[in-house]
C-alpha cells in the first residue's frame, strides 16, 4: 500500500500444533512463495532464510505490544530462534526449501500447492516423522487467509483456537496468513509492513485543503481500522478482491461526498450508479491487483511492481 514502506516482515507467528516447528513453517511457506514477486512473497522467503541462519527475532516484544499472547514466548512458539534448547543448530535447519508443484494462485486470498513427500523427507525429516502419515506421497499445503482456510476446509477448531492470536495481531496493524498442511492448520504467520513516517502528515495536508482521502484494501478489517486510525483516516473500505476494487472506485465517483466520511465500507454497499460522476477520483495503486480500478479512475497513479501492466 503507498502509505507503507513497502517492506514487508515476518514479525511473530503462531504454531497450532504441538508437533509443529518453527523451521517447518518458514520452509514450507517459503516452498509455496519463492516463486512469487508479492510483496509478502518477499517478506517469507527472507524469514524463512533469517530462521535458518538464527539471525530471526519476533518484533511483538513486550516492550511493542505487552507480551506474547496465550503467554507463549517471543516467536509465539516457545522457539527463541533456530537453535535448539542447547544452543546446537537443529539438523534441518541447513536443509533446502522442499519443492512445491502444481502451485496456484488464488486470487485474493493465497496459494496452493503439492509438495512431494519426497523432497519433505529430505529438506525436513522430523516433520516428516511426526505430522505426515506412513504411505502418502505428497500434501497438499494452503498459505493465505482465514477465508481461503475456511472454503478449503481446514479444521475449523483449529482456527478458532489460532483466532485470538490474529485477532491481537490485526489489531496491531499485522496482516495474518494461515498455513495448513492437508486439512490441518500448522500456523498463522504475522507481517507487518511499518508505515511510512511522512504519510499521516500528506492525508491531514490533502484533508486540509478539501481532498478527502480514501483507504481501499485486500487485508481484513481489523488490520485496516488499526492502520486507518495510525493514518487518520476513516472511510475505510477492507477485504475488497483485486477485481471489486474498481466498483468500490466507480461508488466513490458517484457517491454524494458532502458530509465528513466515517465509515468502513463494505462490498454490500456498492451497485449504486449515475451516467454522470460527480467526484473526481485519483487512485495511487501497484499496477497489478489494482489495474482495474486504476483504469476506472479519473487519475490512475501505479506505483512499485506490475506498472508496465497498469500503463497497458
Amino acid at each position: 500500500e503507498p502509505v507503507t514502506r513497502g517492506n514487508p516482515a515476518v514479525v511473530d507467528f503462531f504454531l497450532c500444533r504441538d508437533d509443529a516447528s518453527g523451521l517447518a513453517v518458514a520452509k514450507l511457506a517459503a516452498a509455496l512463495e519463492r516463486s512469487s514477486e508479492h510483496p509478502i512473497a518477499s517478506a517469507i522467503t527472507n524469514f524463512e532464510r533469517d530462521y535458518v541462519r538464527g539471525d530471526w527475532v519476533s518484533q511483538t516484544r513486550p516492550s511493542m505490544f505487552g507480551g506474547a499472547p496465550d503467554g507463549k514466548d517471543a516467536t509465539g512458539s516457545g522457539e527463541e530462534s533456530s537453535t535448539s534448547r542447547d544452543g546446537s543448530v537443529p539438523l534441518e535447519s541447513s536443509a533446502s526449501i522442499p519443492d512445491a508443484k502444481d502451485v496456484e494462485v488464488i486470487v485474493g486470498r493465497g496459494l496452493s500447492a503439492m509438495i512431494p513427500v519426497s523432497s519433505l523427507a529430505k529438506d525436513l525429516p522430523v516433520f516428516v516423522r511426526t505430522s505426515v502419515p506412513t504411505g502418502m506421497s505428497t500434501v497438499s499445503v494452503l498459505l493465505g487467509s482465514h477465508h481461503l482456510m475456511m472454503d478449503e476446509g481446514i479444521d475449523g477448531d483449529a482456527i478458532n483456537s489460532a483466532q485470538k492470536y490474529a485477532n491481537e495481531m490485526e489489531s496491531r496493524g499485522c496482516s495474518c496468513i494461515y498455513l495448513a498442511v492437508n486439512t490441518c492448520l500448522l500456523a498463522v504467520v504475522s507481517i507487518m509492513d511499518p508505515i511510512k513516517p511522512e504519510s499521516r502528515g500528506v492525508i491531514a495536508a490533502l484533508h486540509t485543503i478539501g481532498i478527502s482521502c480514501v483507504l481501499l484494501t485486500g487485508d481484513n478489517r481489523r488490520t485496516a481500522m488499526a492502520i486507518g486510525q495510525q493514518l487518520g483516516l476513516h472511510d475505510i473500505h477492507a477485504e475488497v478482491l483485486p477485481g471489486d476494487k474498481a466498483a468500490v472506485v466507480s461508488e466513490i465517483q458517484t457517491s454524494d461526498r458532502s458530509t465528513q466520511p466515517g465509515r468502513l465500507g463494505r462490498l454490500g454497499r456498492l451497485g449504486r450508479s449515475s451516467a454522470v460522476n460527480t467526484n473526481t477520483v485519483a487512485m495511487v495503486g501497484d499496477g497489478v491487483n489494482d489495474s482495474p480500478a486504476l483504469a476506472k479512475a479519473d487519475i490512475g497513479i501505479a506505483i512499485g511492481s506490475g506498472s508496465d501492466v497498469a500503463i497497458e
